[in-house]
């Protein structure tokens, strides 16, 4: 049987790098799959495979690939990430061996790209990053990939695991813009455990990266941000999320940083300048109260492709769920749920695991102009995330001592009847 346990949709991106990622179990077995949305996506899934040859290193390699109908797949990978290894170890107060993870991540980095060398610009890199001149110092390698940030570096019982390596180019690149990255995603992610223990530049600063590189690092984010993602680029969506993440509770009460968000697609994919935003009030989604949405397009009769909705910004329940679609003159709109990555579905409850929760819809039936939506939200910490998980898991549990007990009577019932004969 087959099963697809998780699925993220890129359509944000520009058209040739939107790809939809999957964890499928089959048999058993888990991999996990991705594959461009569109053609012109293809040649930039199927390079993966590339990388993969360059770097099968002593103590560090990316999971091996291989190309399927026009995808890539991959083993699942079971172990720990990088990030969450270290934030367990900040938790735990050990500041000495959270440094000698960081050092031993940044030796990584540095085997992991095509010589070292003091660092040129070329036009290639100015293409996708920005023309700096002579400003950008340090060493640099080819083949280098940009998004080797921790969480995605898996520790395994014998070696370190690269799970995704998408980013990856055949210029010089420097080996601190990688780790100033990390570096980034950890305090976009992790602020509350980060802070705990580190300033943001008091770690760039242990991790060795030149004060004077900062600003440049951070336009060459930008630069590659705009490259993957159009003007609309996703930096300082970024950014925002990292100061959201340095929050005050009391101040808190008074912000609405939730909210759930449309996007409607023309043709060329999603982006921000496309969608509508309603915020979600605390109290509604740490009650679970009903929430309702009407949401009008700015333009009622240009053609739609797909509609995403993504129900919230946080992994969330979301219960007695429903969407309806109507035209320019209120007349009810059919459609079909076109893909989804919910992880799991109990009546009328559907459990999103991750902090994207979206569901897509299309074949419409004519050109949707009024959007309405009504729900309960309940938001999803990581503590209410693993009782879920251990409750699913004893109820697993449960099962199979109720189908071992019926086994053991029908053998039981087996070998009576052979005794009567």
């Amino acid at each position: 049987m087959r099963q697809v346990l998780y699925a993220k949709i890129t359509k944000e991106r520009k058209k040739q790098f939107q790809i939809r990622t999957r964890i499928i179990e089959e048999d058993g077995v888990r991999y996990a799959e991705k594959m461009a949305l569109y053609n012109e996506g293809k040649n930039h899934v199927l390079r993966m495979v590339d990388y993969v040859s360059r770097y099968q290193l002593e103590n560090i390699q990316p999971v091996n690939c291989k190309i399927e109908n026009d995808s890539i797949v991959f083993p699942f990978v079971e172990g720990k990430t990088m990030s969450s290894v270290l934030c367990e170890t900040i938790q735990g107060g050990n500041r000495i061996a959270a440094l000698q993870l960081l050092f031993r991540y940044r030796d990584l980095i540095y085997k992991l790209g095509e010589g070292c060398r003091e660092f040129e610009i070329s036009d290639a890199f100015i293409e996708i990053f920005g023309d700096y001149g002579d400003q950008i110092t340090g060493k640099a390698g080819r083949y280098i990939n940009i998004d080797n940030i921790l969480e995605n570096i898996i520790k395994t019982k014998d070696d370190y695991k690269i799970i995704d390596y998408e980013w990856f180019f055949d210029f010089l690149i420097p080996y601190d813009f990688v780790i100033w990255r990390a570096c980034l995603d950890l305090f976009v992610n992790y602020a509350d455990i980060m802070n705990q223990m580190f300033g943001y530049e008091e770690l760039l600063q242990e991790l060795d990266i030149e004060p004077d590189q900062y600003k440049i690092y951070e336009q060459m984010n930008v630069r590659f941000n705009e490259y993957v993602f159009g003007a609309d680029d996703s930096y300082n969506t970024a950014l925002q999320k990292y100061r959201l993440n340095k929050w005050n509770p009391i101040e808190d009460i008074y912000q609405n940083t939730k909210y759930a968000q449309l996007y409607y697609d023309y043709g060329d994919g999603y982006n921000e300048k496309n969608s509508l935003q309603e915020f979600i009030s605390k109290i509604d989604y740490m009650t679970g109260g009903r929430i309702s949405i009407e949401w009008k397009l700015p333009v009622c009769d240009k053609k739609i492709n797909e509609l995403r909705f993504d129900p919230f910004n946080q992994a969330c329940v979301v219960e007695n769920f429903q969407i309806e679609l109507f035209n320019k003159n209120n007349e009810k709109i059919k459609f079909d749920y076109l893909d989804h990555n919910v992880v799991g579905a109990s009546g009328k409850k559907i459990v999103f695991y991750n902090n994207d929760p979206q569901i897509v819809i299309g074949h419409f039936d004519g050109e949707p102009c009024v959007i309405r939506v009504a729900m309960e939200i309940y938001s999803l910490t990581d503590e209410k995330m693993l009782g879920m998980y251990l409750d699913a898991s004893n109820r697993y549990i449960e099962r199979l001592k109720s189908n071992n007990q019926q086994l053991a009577k029908y053998i039981n019932e087996l070998a009576s009847n052979r005794e009567e004969r």
